[in-house]
């Protein structure tokens, strides 16, 4: 069975509910492609979260688990506002070295 082929798996059985959470697969390229199938489910809606105690879809009825999307959703946002910094800086580095006007060395000083 291939990479995809088990993460497809497990994808299909990650449990309603924190109780039932599952972990993490050993295996990396497993893992990493068990990640894109959550982002995607996730970019459509989905409530599939990790937050330190295994993979499962949240119920928000739950108060505990409502609270665990809510720090997993706040940890994204997190991640997406510094990715947008970091392309913003590297953006108005590349406009202002252009090879005419300064080398990359002098402008940033060394």
């Amino acid at each position: 069975m291939t990479s995809k082929e088990q993460a497809e798996t497990i994808f299909r059985n990650i449990p309603l509910g924190k109780e039932k959470a599952i972990q993490r697969p050993d295996n990396k390229s497993v893992d990493r492609e068990l990640r894109d199938l959550i982002s995607k489910a996730n970019t459509k809606g989905a409530l599939i979260i990790n937050v330190g105690g295994g993979i499962y879809v949240a119920r928000p009825w739950e108060p505990e688990e409502r609270k665990e999307c809510e720090e997993y959703i706040a940890k994204e946002r997190s991640r997406a506002f510094q990715l947008l910094e970091k392309v913003s800086h590297m953006e108005k580095t590349l406009e202002a070295t252009r090879p005419e006007q300064l080398k990359l060395a002098e402008f940033l000083g060394w």
